[in-house]
């Protein structure tokens, strides 16, 4: 007898476990519109695919702008070095201003690179 009651407490156990599945999968329907378990997994898997590519793309964009703070820096240090300089040559000063002219196009560079990140940032 008891093994009747205890077969019948795990009947009810389990019917009370596939109606909360149920329940929970019609709430899912209803908020997704995703029919069955199958479109379920399939959903899940193409989103995990594309936040993967996103995170790969963000790791790239992170290389690029660490090598582009890099450039940055050596060009700062090169045009500090002619600064410290007192000769004023014209070549000094045009010199000087080609740095700079690649240094702000190496920062808008990095800016975009940097808005591209967290445009893949806000994606995921």
């Amino acid at each position: 007898r008891w093994h009747i009651a205890r077969t019948k407490a795990a009947l009810k156990s389990l019917d009370s476990r596939a109606s909360t599945l149920e329940e929970g999968f019609k709430l899912i329907k209803e908020k997704t519109g995703i029919e069955t378990p199958a479109e379920m997994v399939e959903t899940f898997l193409s989103h995990e695919e594309k936040i993967f590519r996103l995170f790969t793309h963000v790791n790239l964009l992170s290389e690029q702008i660490e090598e582009l703070e890099s450039s940055v820096n050596v060009e700062r240090e090169e045009i500090e070095r002619y600064r410290g300089k007192n000769d004023e040559s014209m070549s000094r000063r045009s010199i000087l201003g080609q740095l700079e002219d690649r240094l702000q196009r190496l920062r808008d560079k990095t800016g975009r690179h940097e808005e591209v990140g967290q445009l893949a940032s806000r994606m995921r």
